[in-house]
């Protein structure tokens, strides 16, 4: 069993051969974790605390936000994680591809 420390010091609970991806460093990035889905084996992350910690990384905003773009969301990868913008609600993936999020689909750690 594999153990990740989200947001709000949630604990998700993996199966022992997951090939989700945790994005690094994780002394930053965990604590953007928001979800985990079973299904896709895979994280969410808050693109809102994402880009926040880039900042606090010494990051412009503008540097974090195209980062985020070029780097991060740019990236395709199988396992890869997504992104809640959660001023509205709406999942990012690769190539700015937006769905809207549905609460049911992600457990919300422990």
């Amino acid at each position: 069993m594999i153990t990740v420390i989200g947001a709000n010091e949630k604990r998700f609970f993996l199966k022992d051969g997951s090939q989700a991806i945790v994005l690094e460093p994780r002394v930053y990035h965990d604590s953007a974790i928001l979800g985990y889905s079973l299904e896709d084996d895979r994280f969410m992350y808050s693109k809102q605390q994402f880009l926040e910690q880039l900042t606090e990384q010494g990051m412009t905003y503008e540097e974090a936000i195209e980062y985020y773009h070029y780097n991060t969301i740019g990236t395709y990868a199988k396992n890869y994680p997504v992104f809640l913008d959660t001023e509205d609600e709406l999942i990012e993936t690769f190539d700015d591809y937006e769905v809207q999020y549905n609460p049911s689909e992600w457990i919300k750690g422990e």
